[in-house]
Parts: C-alpha cells; sequence; structure tokens
C-alpha cells in the first residue's frame, strides 16, 4: 500500500516517510481486523435469515425490524461512549467494547423465538455502540488530516472484506455440524461470537495509547508526528467548536449526521437484504447466494482505497464524496431496473462502491469543524444519530418488499438516500468555502509517496 506524503522540509521526508510507514503496517492491520469482525458480527444475521425466518416465523417485515433494531441503541449510546472513550482511553473502552459484544452476539444463538431475536439484537445494539466512532477518534490522534482519508480508507477495507469473506465464511458455518441441539444458524452466532471476545481482551494488553507510548517510532519520529498533529490543531478557523455543548446545534455537523444517514440508510438496506435479493434475481441456492452477494463489496472497497489517496493527494473532499455518492444512486436505480442477475449484479456493485467511497472519505470532515471534547462528541453524534437509518433502511426494504412483492422499488429508495447525500455534502463544501476564504483547497503534494 502507499500514501501520498508532502515534503516540508529538506530533513523532513525521510522522517515522515517511515512515520507513516511504520504507523500504516502496525496499526492499520489491526483496526481493520477489529472492523472485519464487527461487521461481519453484525451483519451475518442475513445469511442466517435464510434458514432463520422459517425457524422462527419471521415475515419479510419482521426480519428488517429485527434487522435494524440494533441501531436505535447503537445510535442513542454513541456519544456517552465516546466520551468514556476520551476519558479512559482507547486501549480499555474498545476491550470492554469488543469482549461484550462477543458475549451477547454468542448468546444469540439460543434465541429460540422472534421476541428473544428482538432483545439479542437490541442488546448487541447496546454493546457495539461506540467502536467505529471510537475508532475514529482513535486514528485523529495518530494520523494527521491530510494523510487521514487515505487511513480510513484502509481501516474501512474490514467492512466490505466482512462482506465479501463473511457470506462464504457464514454460509460455510452454517453447513458445519451442529452441536448443543443448536440449529444451523444458532452455530453462525456461536462461532462468529468468540473472535470478538479474543481480539477485546487482545486489545487490553496491546494497543498503544498514543505515539508517544510506542517503542517502534523512534525520537525524532515521535516527534515530527506530534509536531505535526500540533500545529494541525494550532490551524483551526475562527469556525472551529471546542465546546461538547455546542456540538449539536452546529450546523455542519447537523449536515453531516443527515448525510450519514442518508448512507448508513442505503448500506444497511442493501447489506442486510443483499443475500436475499440476489438469490431472487438468480433463483442460485444459499451457498451461491452468499458466494455472489460479497463480489459488489469487494470493488467497493477497492475503490475506496484508490479514491481516499486521490483526495489525500489532491486535498479535495467535497466532489470525493458527492460524485460516488451519485454513482451509487445510478447503481440502485440500474438494479431496481432489471430482474436479469447480471445487470442487477452491476448495479448493485455501483451502489457498494459509491456507498463505501463516500462514507469512508466523508470522516475527514469532522476534522474541519471540530476539535479536543467536541471531535469526540461530534464523531459519536454524525455516527450515532446517522446510524438511525440502519434502522429504517432494512425496516423500509423488509415493507416494501412485503407490500410490492419484490425489491425494486426499495432499490430505488435507495438509490434516492444516495442522491440526497451527494446534495448535501456540495452544499456542506460550499458553505465551508465560503465562510473560509482564506483556506482554499489544496493543490495537494507532489505525486511522491511513501511505501507501505
Amino acid at each position: 500500500m502507499t500514501m501520498p506524503r508532502q515534503v516540508s522540509s529538506p530533513s523532513a521526508p525521510d522522517i515522515e516517510s517511515r512515520t507513516l510507514r511504520k504507523m500504516t503496517l502496525r496499526l492499520i492491520p489491526l483496526l481493520a481486523l477489529l472492523f472485519f469482525v464487527n461487521y461481519l458480527d453484525r451483519t451475518n444475521i442475513g445469511v442466517a435469515a435464510l434458514t432463520m425466518n422459517d425457524d422462527l416465523g419471521l415475515s419479510a417485515t419482521a426480519f428488517g425490524f429485527a434487522a435494524g433494531l440494533f441501531s436505535i441503541p447503537y445510535a442513542l449510546l454513541e456519544i456517552p461512549s465516546n466520551l468514556l472513550l476520551d476519558r479512559f482511553g482507547a486501549r480499555i473502552w474498545l476491550a470492554r467494547i469488543m469482549v461484550s459484544w462477543g458475549i451477547v452476539l454468542a448468546a444469540t444463538g439460543f434465541v429460540n423465538s422472534p421476541f428473544t431475536l428482538y432483545v439479542a439484537r437490541f442488546m448487541l445494539g447496546v454493546t457495539e455502540a461506540g467502536f467505529y466512532p471510537g475508532v475514529v477518534l482513535y486514528m485523529t490522534r495518530w494520523f494527521p488530516l491530510r494523510y487521514r482519508a487515505t487511513a480510513m480508507t484502509l481501516f474501512g477495507l474490514g467492512n466490505p472484506m466482512a462482506l465479501v469473506l463473511g457470506g462464504p465464511i457464514s454460509t460455510a458455518v452454517v453447513h458445519m455440524p451442529t452441536v448443543l441441539g443448536r440449529s444451523d444458524w444458532q452455530m453462525l452466532f456461536l462461532v462468529e461470537g468468540i473472535p470478538a471476545v479474543l481480539l477485546g481482551v487482545y486489545l487490553f494488553f496491546r494497543l498503544p495509547e498514543r505515539p508517544r507510548d510506542v517503542a517502534w517510532l523512534s525520537e525524532p519520529e515521535k516527534n515530527w508526528l506530534e509536531s505535526e498533529l500540533r500545529a494541525e490543531s494550532e490551524k483551526r478557523t475562527a469556525h472551529t467548536v471546542h465546546r461538547v455543548r455546542d456540538v449539536f446545534r452546529n450546523l455542519p455537523v447537523v449536515a453531516l449526521t443527515i448525510a450519514k444517514f442518508c448512507v448508513i440508510f442505503a448500506q444497511l438496506g442493501v447489506t442486510l437484504w443483499l443475500p436475499q435479493i440476489i438469490k431472487t434475481m438468480g433463483h442460485l441456492s444459499t451457498i451461491e447466494s452468499g458466494l455472489v452477494s460479497g463480489f459488489p463489496f469487494l470493488i467497493g472497497g477497492v475503490a475506496s482505497v484508490m479514491v481516499g489517496r486521490h483526495s489525500d493527494r489532491t486535498g479535495e473532499r467535497t466532489y470525493h464524496i458527492a460524485v460516488p455518492a451519485l454513482v451509487g444512486c445510478i447503481g440502485f436505480v440500474i438494479a431496481g431496473l432489471t430482474g436479469n442477475l447480471i445487470l442487477g449484479a452491476i448495479g448493485i456493485t455501483l451502489g457498494a462502491s459509491g456507498i463505501w467511497v463516500c462514507n469512508t472519505v466523508a470522516w475527514v470532515l469532522p476534522g474541519r469543524y471540530l476539535t479536543g471534547a467536541a471531535l469526540a462528541a461530534g464523531i459519536a453524534c454524525i455516527n450515532g444519530l446517522g446510524n438511525l437509518g440502519g434502522f429504517f433502511g432494512p425496516y423500509i426494504v423488509g415493507w416494501l418488499k412485503s407490500a410490492t412483492g419484490g425489491f425494486h422499488g426499495a432499490l430505488f429508495v435507495l438509490g434516492l438516500a444516495l442522491a440526497l447525500d451527494a446534495v448535501i455534502i456540495v452544499l456542506l463544501g460550499r458553505a465551508y468555502q465560503r465562510d473560509n476564504p482564506d483556506t482554499p483547497v489544496p493543490a495537494g503534494p507532489e505525486p511522491q509517496h511513501v511505501e507501505a
């Protein structure tokens, strides 16, 4: 992998290159693995549904409700969770999150009715709350802003990879021999809860809190990195919010929250239903549906890294988010207009790529407006309230499926959500340039790279 760099002085390039390479190799694979397990554990209900719905007597609407129920406590607890992480540190708090959600997911393997499934999904949202914004906040303490889109997209690869590999892994698990009288889908939850617990224990002992804490950075490298982060903080504009109480009335935060809602509405709307959408389009088996449904997310992951690196290189953010969102909208419209498996897969691939690109690059934007504890609260607010889209997306897809007998109308609605995201981001970007005329969009560094 490569990360762009900006030469600030004749003596800086080697230190800068080494520091970014070390951080990328030491931190990003671990964080991406955590995200892989996180997203696998919250979305494996989509594969479980292929047999679970009949066993529990769930209608399409009831499944959509159960799948989306996770997002309500997840949204409500994001802000307090991130403030607690800011107080106690990422090592302790992220370890707590992972161990507790792994236990809850494993316990989901013992549900035996729609009501107990609802309780399990609700508790999974409670225990997972704060993981994603916590990692985003953690990364702001390591990666300077001008490298952050690349870092975020590399970390974000854990998401599509969970969907690329998660389908085959989950379908393999549901076909493995069962124990303790569990059915195939119950075994899925039991088995896939264990890695989260083990990784949580690992984090508690091994996750470094800040650059000053590690032995794998030299003293000059630590000094360079701390200087970069300090200088970045000192360059905040007059519009930067510092106090937590001001976050909730800050217009850019409100706009970013609505934009996040739109993206998560589309993301969870397609993710949790995709095995069933693919199976309907192609009349495929359970295993074939799991394999095919991973392909769109593989393309989306590759696209997100490419666009994120280009965004860091040029310094432009707005259209690196808005254009992919519009591409995703077009993709869902194409998928909604056809019943052909190949055309439908192409459309959903464009939709998934648009979602993953705009969702990862957008996390650079809060750093424009927030700092300190306000940044912790703002990231959690955007992710938490925005993740309410994760309830409405799957639920509305299920409702439309029950009402119309197919997924065509639902795909149009998912595309509309991405179009709205693009409009919000463009308006927000123009407002930022208007309010900050002395901080134009940078031309970006020369095409030099730090090899990682």
